[in-house]
């Protein structure tokens, strides 16, 4: 998932040693991946409220 990101520009990562095991690949998001985040985070709450609202009616139209 995260290589698909990065190749989609959204993260970069980084690749560092560590003194102890194996090292790690961190990741950062880029500026177009912050606004997708904005954009992704608004649609997700609008779906939230729209699903709790009809929950809250019980369901009914």
């Amino acid at each position: 998932m995260l290589n698909r990101l990065e190749q989609a520009g959204l993260v970069v990562g980084e690749f560092r040693a560590a003194e102890r095991g194996p090292g790690r690949r961190y990741y950062r998001l880029t500026d177009q991946g912050r606004g997708r985040l904005a954009a992704e985070s608004g649609a997700w709450l609008d779906f939230h409220t729209a699903v709790r609202d009809k929950l809250s009616a019980g369901g009914t139209p």
